[in-house]
């Protein structure tokens, strides 16, 4: 029997993904998903190198476009790494009809780098320049993403601190929004604004799982709420010097876990100078401690709580218990600070 083959193959592309799906996908995604679908028809198989090999893209730009279609319902990924292209008729199904099965075709291409334990545990790579520049040139929002970061670190980068933000794009999968937001987050401090202390933000928020744009402003917000603390407690204590490490820890459970104000903060300082002639952090925190056990987070709860102090008893005169009370509090507090000389 003669062998019949096709002159001309075509690759049928769904309307449905002209009109919706192309015009705001990413341009290597949609390079990614018609090669891959081509290879489909053709009945190849291939991998992410060979992918990126043939478009003339980075292999991590391949695995972000399986992602992409994947959140898009597009494409599925079986166990082992195989590639499943399904319909989108399924998105505009009538709602009052039953749905009917989706269409799928299968390509045998196996992104091994998708698996949860390869993006745990990446392969850190050495990467030149020259790749960088490449990515920049066919990447606007990789590049926008640069320009705004040496804006908010106020000068220019270093080869080294572009490499570093490239390499946590490739190896932790990090946007570009959460990369900005990383930068920004080293720049809260003026000491944390150098690459050792990005690369070692970096490695901890992939190893936390923060590594979308949520994630990071929520941990952003919480550090720049504590930087912020710490800059108003220098004004409060009349400081010329940064705070030590312990310094820190002290006003880091006071607004954190002890959920403490400025204001409840100043007034702690207040009462600490009074009795001691000066600045005492351990003073600080048996007070602070002490509030916070009593549930008193603010000034009038505290005036609240002070006033039922010096209230007479029912039926008594005048009541010396408040007096006794205090007396035993600043009385175990200079206990405290004697232990500790």
């Amino acid at each position: 029997m003669a062998k019949i083959e096709i002159a001309n193959p075509i690759v049928p592309i769904e309307l449905n993904f002209i009109n919706k799906y192309l015009p705001e996908a990413h341009p290597t995604h949609v390079m990614v998903y018609i090669y891959a679908l081509g290879l489909c028809y053709s009945n190849k198989q291939s991998d992410n190198a060979s992918i990126a090999q043939s478009l003339d893209i980075l292999e991590s730009d391949v695995i972000k476009a399986w992602k992409y279609w994947v959140k898009k319902g597009l494409v599925s990924l079986g166990l082992d790494g195989t590639v499943t292209f399904l319909s989108t008729n399924h998105a505009e199904a009538p709602t009052e009809e039953k749905e009917a099965p989706r269409e799928k075709e299968t390509v045998p291409v196996r992104p091994v780098e998708i698996a949860p334990d390869v993006i745990a545990k990446p392969v850190k790579r050495s990467i030149s320049m020259a790749e960088i520049t490449a990515k920049m040139e066919i990447d606007k929002s990789f590049s926008n993403m640069l320009k705004m970061a040496q804006l908010i670190w106020e000068k220019p980068f270093t080869q080294t601190e572009i490499k570093a933000l490239y390499s946590f794009m490739e190896w932790y999968s990090f946007s570009d929004e959460v990369l900005t937001l990383l930068v920004e987050y080293c720049a809260l401090e003026e000491k944390t604004k150098n690459v050792k202390y990005m690369e070692a933000v970096a490695e901890a928020w992939a190893q936390d799982g923060i590594t979308t744009i949520k994630m990071a402003a929520k941990v952003f917000n919480k550090k720049q709420k504590e930087v912020s603390m710490l800059k108003k407690c220098v004004q409060i204590f009349g400081l010329s010097r940064a705070f030590s490490d312990k310094e820190v820890q002290y006003i880091t459970e006071w607004t954190t876990t002890l959920s403490m104000s400025e204001a409840m903060i100043k007034e702690a300082y207040n009462r600490t100078t009074t009795n001691t002639g000066k600045l005492s952090f351990q003073y600080m925190n048996k007070i602070l401690t002490s509030w916070s056990s009593e549930g008193i987070k603010t000034l009038t709860a505290l005036k609240e709580a002070e006033a039922v102090r010096k209230a007479p008893s029912k039926g008594q005169g005048k009541s010396s218990s408040n007096y006794d009370f205090d007396e035993i509090e600043r009385l175990e507090l200079e206990r405290l600070m004697k232990d500790n000389d």
